[in-house]
């Protein structure tokens, strides 16, 4: 009995690991509201990054953030940490997102006393006996194997306080997840507003257009602009590998086929960037242009599919 007074874990957590999601507090997210009863793919549509002109993205969410948790019944509140606290909202049943300098956290073996790193880890249990810690992490930085780790209490305090000290400096280093009562039913693509919806086609339309401007015309503002444009390459893959987890798409073998398709599209423009990054080559392209300019070409035919599903399901007003 006693044993058992002295260890608490919280049940149902479950790490997300398919792929990278944002960075790591939201792969916490993920985790932590997972014991909420909040399944992984409703984070990852509502905050997928949808597209802006210019190769810029919406990462504002379908919902709003409080509009998501009020639908989906939780709080994400941030608070200070202790020892004490910490006890006290596990008990509870409250997972913490718990912002940690990687410099000091003896379980990150690439960062530990080689580099000041912000970072988050999320706790869903102790063991105050042995002064442990349950927490989710990853192995090291940027990686997605995200897994149920057990370390040291102690040190994950300690990584907290040299957080404040030398990356925010401020009082609230953490999140708190709890329940609240569940406003919402069904999922969150019938929230969507159809004229945002069809904004997200228009402004991708522009966007490949431009991009197909740029490799028929003028390579020179290619290579300039190839930063920016890997980026929004990499949000729009990632977006449809979360939007691919919607049952409008997951239970239809057609729309599966089609928002698959189109994140390979996505994979290979993207692989093409990084080459001619990667060899500071820009001019490559003009070996595959044709190739390259029906690609884009399918990737218009299919996002065109993508969206108009989009616009179908959504509704007029959020």
């Amino acid at each position: 009995m006693k044993s058992k007074e002295r260890k608490h874990e919280i049940e149902g957590v479950k790490p997300f690991n398919e792929f990278f999601f944002r960075n790591c507090f939201w792969h916490q997210l993920i985790a932590g509201v997972s014991c909420l009863g909040v399944e992984a793919k409703e984070v990852l549509i509502n905050y997928m990054a949808l597209p802006k002109n210019d190769f810029e993205s919406d990462e504002s969410g379908i919902l709003s953030a409080k509009e998501f948790e009020r639908f989906f019944g939780y709080r994400c509140k941030p608070c200070g940490l202790s020892e004490r606290s910490l006890k006290k909202r596990i008990d509870k049943g409250c997972p913490v997102i718990v912002g940690v300098d990687c410099f000091f956290l003896e379980s990150r073996g690439d960062t530990y006393r080689k580099l000041h790193d912000p970072h988050f880890v999320l706790c869903y249990g102790y063991d105050t006996e042995k002064r442990l810690a349950y927490i989710v992490d990853h192995n090291y930085r940027n990686g997605f194997d995200f897994a149920k780790k057990v370390v040291s209490l102690d040190n994950v305090l300690l990584a907290n306080r040299m957080y404040k000290k030398y990356i925010r400096r401020i009082r609230l280093t953490s999140r708190v997840l709890y329940p609240t009562k569940r406003c919402g039913t069904g999922n969150v693509l019938e929230a969507i507003d159809r004229d945002r919806a069809k904004g997200w086609k228009q402004n991708s339309e522009k966007n490949l257009r431009e991009l197909r401007r740029m490799i028929d015309e003028n390579i020179g503002e290619l290579e300039e602009k190839s930063g920016k444009i890997i980026l929004y390459l990499e949000k729009m893959k990632t977006s449809l590998a979360s939007l691919a987890k919607a049952e409008l798409f997951s239970e239809n073998e057609n729309n599966k086929v089609a928002v698959s398709e189109l994140r390979n599209g996505y994979a290979v423009i993207l692989s093409l960037f990084w080459k001619m990054r990667a060899q500071n080559n820009f001019e490559y392209v003009n070996k595959c242009k044709n190739n390259v300019l029906r690609k884009l070409d399918e990737i218009e035919r299919l996002e065109k599919i993508v969206y108009d599903l989009l616009t179908e399901t959504g509704n007029e007003k959020i």
